[in-house]
């Protein structure tokens, strides 16, 4: 098997294995460096020794841990995949040195930061209405780019918006609190999109790359610093948990595909996590 022939093989079976998007990009783009690193060799007939010098030469081109840990996690999940085609007969994969990785605790948005951010954000409609429906419902940038007019259900029985399923994320639906639900109602009354509730003048979706800068261009205004899109996220989590929200339903409502992912942030607590009866969200 060449290099070329490893490459697009090992492409299909991330795909088969239900790796989002920005995972195979990743994926892809490490092993392209593994066959420039190889030079003339070819990546099939790398030993488990070979791997370990190239982690050698990988560590002291990164600072970052984190980034050589995913390099390496990309080699493991490579030499896998060969093992799986036969085209080497050993699964070494274990083998192959991982530098130790703390994940470090996730950043938050404290209510006195989001409530500076929304202050500052109310001379633009639409940021303003982004920020909300990040805090309110925990939605990903992505999907928050990926939300469309249809997918909010306007019902004051059962008010709830549906995001539809991206790569391996399963669809779910997310209840709407009042504050949520009348935000959006008014925005799209006054705004009236096609069909993406975000779009730009021409009603085409916005870029998620746009929509991250401009959230970071509030954030300074705020003088909020360190922050990102995806504290807004992790906000929501430690709100909810803080509340007493179910772990199973706040992990279904968020989108993680484990329920561990979602007991993580009860150590972000500053009380001790009581459990209540599902009420629905709670408004921050």
């Amino acid at each position: 098997m060449n290099n070329q022939t490893a490459l697009n093989q090992f492409q299909d079976y991330l795909k088969r294995k239900k790796k989002s998007k920005s995972t195979v990009i990743a994926y892809i783009a490490d092993i392209k460096q593994l066959i420039t690193l190889c030079g003339n060799q070819e990546i099939c007939d790398l030993g488990f020794e070979d791997y370990n010098n190239i982690y050698k030469e990988i560590k002291k081109s990164y600072s970052a841990i984190k980034t050589v840990a995913r390099k390496i996690n990309t080699y493991r999940t490579f030499v896998k995949f060969l093992f799986d085609r036969k085209a080497i007969e050993e699964d070494f994969s274990g083998k192959i040195v991982h530098p130790k990785y703390i994940q470090p605790k996730p950043r938050t948005l404290t209510v006195n930061e989001i409530n500076k951010i929304r202050e500052i954000s109310k001379d633009n409609d639409k940021i303003y209405t982004m920020i909300e429906l990040l805090v309110q419902t925990g939605v990903r940038i992505s999907e928050l780019a990926n939300l469309q007019v249809d997918d909010i259900t306007f019902d004051r029985v059962n008010p709830n918006i549906h995001i539809s399923q991206q790569d391996s994320i399963p669809p779910r639906d997310i209840p709407m609190t009042d504050k949520i639900y009348n935000i959006l109602k008014a925005y799209i009354a006054e705004n009236q999109p096609e069909k993406y509730v975000f779009c730009t003048k021409k009603n085409k979706k916005m870029e998620i790359r746009n929509i991250r800068a401009s959230l970071t261009r509030y954030f300074q205004k705020a003088k909020v610093t360190g922050a990102s899109v995806n504290d807004f996220r992790n906000a929501f989590l430690v709100f909810q948990l803080s509340n007493g929200v179910p772990v199973k339903e706040l992990s279904a409502i968020i989108g993680h595909k484990s329920l561990a992912t979602t007991e993580r942030y009860i150590e972000l607590l500053s009380k001790k996590y009581k459990e209540k009866e599902f009420r629905g969200l709670k408004e921050i």
